[in-house]
């Protein structure tokens, strides 16, 4: 009798695992679970080991200044562009880019075929930084007028005083063609003195010897194209593939069911495809502190043609300005401190 009821306690417990394995399977919880072929629940479980390591000290040392970082976590800018490329390795990037027509500097200054991007910028720089000045002159009873260019000064690399303009430029591009989808592309680039400390191939010099330290902020995807109706789906869903972040971020909006026979808590299922409509918007970051962010915009008001509108933002956080222009001014306080520092002092005679 002991026997019987020991062998049907082994099938017993058999069953019930076999059973608890199907239902992991069914919703998503087994940890060898893929919902698809991108292997969407391996990126969350990484993505969680990942976000589970102890933050460095400073994140963008090792982050954000190597460009040759492939840590799929870390949020690169759109194609091949990277968070520390000049305008001009930009610009060329663009160019090289499939279906690319039009790329302009300032948002009228194209770059033809045949031109060199650097003469364009030269010149959108000259004819941008120019401030014109009216004067009214009571010996001749004219009005005069006075072009100037405004500069300011810095300290470079090599300890040399530069004419520098504290001015930042924005390049576009399109049509940038997904999912046969037509985008316009808009990377903007801001002033930093601190990139003449450690970046000094984002330091552009045009032809009258004035300097521009930039730093690429921010790129963003902008489209109202009626395809939007049908592809928009199909975009987001490149994304979910491409940031494992978005699935964080997902399974932030449905809270964990309560398993009604242990009253353990079960995480939602990491869903497949996840479908978008109306107004829907989602933002993510990395350690580095650079972002992503998708929205998506459908407005029907009745009789009227319904409007479609989507944009992608690749941004990177104010901190890392905050800390290149940090850099600069201990840059130049320690050159002032080292200019007197063979100097005797004369603190004793306070």
């Amino acid at each position: 009798m002991k026997k019987v009821i020991f062998v049907f306690s082994i099938l017993f417990l058999v069953m019930g695992a076999f059973k608890a394995s199907c239902f992991a399977q069914q919703y998503g919880y087994a940890n060898n679970y893929t919902y698809d072929q991108q292997g969407t629940q391996n990126q969350y479980q990484n993505y969680r080991n990942a976000s589970s390591q102890q933050e460095v000290v400073n994140p963008y040392q090792n982050m954000y200044i190597n460009s040759n970082n492939t840590d799929r976590y870390i949020i690169n800018p759109f194609g091949s562009i990277r968070w520390d490329d000049s305008v001009l390795e930009v610009i060329e990037k663009l160019k090289r880019m499939q279906g690319i027509e039009n790329v302009k500097i300032g948002g009228k200054y194209p770059i033809l075929y045949n031109q060199s991007p650097s003469a364009v910028l030269n010149t959108y720089f000259i004819n941008n930084t120019k401030v014109v000045h009216y004067n009214f002159n009571p010996l001749t009873g004219k009005e005069g007028k006075i072009t100037l260019r405004p500069y300011k000064n810095l300290i470079d690399a090599r300890g040399n005083k530069k004419k520098y303009f504290d001015t930042g430029v924005v390049i576009t591009a399109s049509p940038i063609i997904i999912e046969g989808t037509p985008f316009e592309l808009s990377a903007s680039f801001i002033s930093n003195k601190g990139v003449v400390i450690n970046k000094s191939k984002n330091v552009y010099q045009d032809s009258t010897g004035y300097i521009y330290p930039l730093i690429l902020s921010n790129i963003e995807l902008t489209s109202k194209s009626n395809a939007l109706k049908t592809t928009h789906n199909l975009i987001y869903q490149i994304c979910r593939n491409k940031f494992p972040q978005i699935i964080e971020e997902e399974l932030k909006w449905e809270p964990p069911s309560v398993d009604f026979k242990t009253g353990e808590s079960i995480r939602p299922a990491i869903k497949p495809t996840v479908d978008i409509s109306n107004n829907f918007d989602i933002n993510i970051k990395d350690k580095a502190q650079s972002s992503f962010s998708f929205s998506y915009n459908e407005v029907n008001m009745g009789d009227f043609i319904p409007q479609y509108g989507l944009s992608m933002t690749y941004s990177k956080d104010r901190s890392y300005f905050e800390y290149l222009n940090k850099l600069y001014e201990d840059y130049v306080s320690n050159i002032e401190a080292q200019k007197y520092k063979s100097t005797p002092s004369l603190g004793s005679e306070i």
